[in-house]
């Protein structure tokens, strides 16, 4: 008989009951361990395992195709061991390097992808899933992920991350934390015993970014806003009892801003101005869907409209048909107003210089409202630092629309410039009101 020799994995001691939990049958598993706790290590070695014991199709998804091959199908450890190399060669029918997939003499068929490619997930019946970094990931790609585990009982899956504020991985983790079908584990980097207090105090002394310390090895999911360019106003704006119930005034005009992404977000503000207040009343999302559906939605709600701001992008003729954006709406019987191109920073500026005076309805905007708290500046994680500029993500289409919103309100109302005296007493009075 052949031998053959398997790589020597020895789970550390906090590992131990997840992978218990996996042995004994449970299909959900989702681990919120501090930076250098061995996330990906464990979860390689788990998914492994299950290739041997059972011939299938496994999946590992990292944010995006790069990061799979960085960190998987690239990556060393501090042993010097070639992670891929968990995989004996021995168990190796053939690999595809380009496509970053093992297919073993039994059957099973390994792949690293990117969560920005999860239509490669379509049509596959996979039995195992690692999905690592979730917090980072595009969310649509869990959407796929699902429906395949709900027809195929015999399936399993490993969420592995640290916090990146209350995204979409807190929202998961609220749902699987009180459930018996999932095993939940969270552990500071401190309690893994992967850094010491000592360490995490002398990197606060040396001047590290507390936020950005507390979110990566303490996964504190309230700072996970660290580099966030809008949430310090609106945690004031909850504060300040701005977010609530925000009625629509039928004897106002509304207002709306577009953000016109086809494979991205397309995304739709309302807003309103009352007096020198501006009320957000109402937000939509959608992609993939053509402009006569966006056309059609803002048509179905009642509301008498004043100004549709598109971004200067949208007067761009397409290929396919020759026609803008812009014309098609035009055709349709609407009148947008075309911005001209502005720096993102003047845009972000603009927001910030309009939320003191905004009111967002909680229930309407909540996904807008999600999405304004999470957008943030990019982190170089090679220099500890922030890149000025902001991360592109899926906070980023409702953030650009804000961005028109806003850089639309300091050139056409009237109320543009109002003092923080002005604003305090307006919000006031407003209170009283609503």
């Amino acid at each position: 008989m052949h031998e053959i020799n398997v790589p020597v994995f020895t789970p550390r001691w906090y590992q131990i009951p997840a992978l218990k939990a996996l042995d004994n049958g449970c299909r959900n598993i989702l681990l919120c361990w501090g930076r250098r706790s061995g996330k990906d290590c464990f979860a390689l070695n788990a998914l492994v395992k299950k290739m041997v014991q059972k011939v299938g199709v496994y999946f590992y998804i990292l944010p995006t195709y790069a990061q799979a091959k960085k960190v998987i199908f690239d990556s060393i450890t501090n042993d010097g061991f070639k992670m891929l190399n968990y995989i004996p060669p021995e168990l190796r029918e053939n690999v595809n390097s380009q496509e970053m997939k093992i297919t073993l003499k039994n059957g099973s068929i390994f792949q690293l992808i990117g969560s920005k490619n999860y239509d490669s997930l379509m049509g596959t019946n996979a039995v195992g899933f690692v999905i690592s970094e979730y917090a980072l990931q595009d969310p649509q790609a869990y959407e796929f992920i699902r429906p395949i585990m709900a027809a195929n009982p015999n399936s399993w899956q490993i969420v592995v991350s640290t916090p990146r504020g209350k995204n979409h991985f807190w929202d998961l983790y609220q749902y699987a934390k009180d459930r018996d079908d999932w095993f939940v584990d969270v552990k500071t980097s401190i309690e893994t015993g992967v850094i010491t207090q000592e360490f995490f105090d002398a990197e606060i002394e040396r001047g590290a970014d507390l936020d950005h310390l507390r979110q990566e090895y303490l996964v504190d999911f309230n700072h996970g806003a660290t580099g966030s360019y809008y949430s310090k106003f609106l945690d004031d704006a909850m504060l300040d009892e701005r977010i609530g119930n925000v009625a629509w005034q039928p004897s106002a005009e509304v207002n709306v801003s577009m953000d016109l992404g086809y494979s991205d977000n397309f995304v739709l503000w309302f807003w309103q101005e009352i007096g020198a207040s501006i009320h957000f009343i109402d937000y939509y999302a959608n992609n993939s869907e053509p402009i006569p559906h966006y056309v059609k939605k803002i048509r179905e709600k009642p509301y008498l409209y004043d100004k549709i701001i598109v971004p200067h992008d949208a007067d761009v003729h397409e290929l396919s048909s020759g026609m803008s954006r812009v014309q098609v709406m035009r055709d349709l019987g609407l009148k947008p107003i075309v911005l001209p191109r502005l720096p993102i920073m003047d845009g972000i500026e603009a927001v910030r210089s309009i939320l003191p005076r905004c009111w967002f309805d909680e229930k309407k905007c909540a996904k807008g409202l999600k999405c304004l708290s999470l957008y943030r500046k990019e982190w170089n994680d090679r220099h500890k630092c922030y890149n000025d500029r902001p991360l592109h993500d899926s906070n980023s289409d409702s953030a650009d629309s804000m961005r028109y919103a806003a850089t639309a309100i300091q050139r056409y109302s009237s109320s543009s410039s109002v003092t923080p005296k002005e604003i305090y007493a307006m919000n006031r009075e407003n209170r009283r009101r609503i």
